[in-house]
């Protein structure tokens, strides 16, 4: 008898049951008996959106970066936000826990000239807004 045996039946029987990885390359989120992981532990994961799919995300850190940049709209120079920014690259996203002060009474729009500045997204699980590229620049 082989060695693998009961192994190579395993796939077969994940999919009978209907269990599913969003990464199915990577066997280490498939259930399997060497981890002693069963079907009933699949709905215990956190970040999973049904009983039936396992869902893995990257947070951004809960520490506040020390380095505070201001955001400004680029048509009318109005400030948009403050913003603690990690890094020195250029703004992309503002992850929305780490706006320290809004100023803007709309999500997304400029109070001074009223025009569209990013749009509102979810990356690795955290809301976001992903700034439109030309519209804003930091001090």
């Amino acid at each position: 008898m082989n060695f693998f045996a009961p192994l190579a039946s395993w796939p077969r029987f994940v999919a009978r049951l209907g269990l599913t990885s969003r990464h199915r390359q990577h066997r280490r989120h498939e259930h399997c008996p060497a981890i002693g992981l069963s079907a009933g532990t699949l709905a215990a994961f956190p970040g999973s959106r049904s009983p039936r799919e396992i869902r893995c995300f990257a947070k951004p850190r809960k520490k506040l970066p020390s380095r505070s940049v201001d955001v400004f709209c680029k048509i009318c120079n109005t400030r948009l936000y403050r913003y603690a920014k990690g890094g020195k690259g250029s703004l992309v996203k503002c992850f929305v826990e780490r706006i320290t002060e809004d100023f803007t009474e709309e999500k997304c729009v400029c109070p001074g000239c009223g025009k569209t500045f990013a749009r509102e997204t979810i990356i690795r699980g955290a809301p976001a807004f992903k700034l439109i590229g030309g519209k804003v620049y930091q001090k």
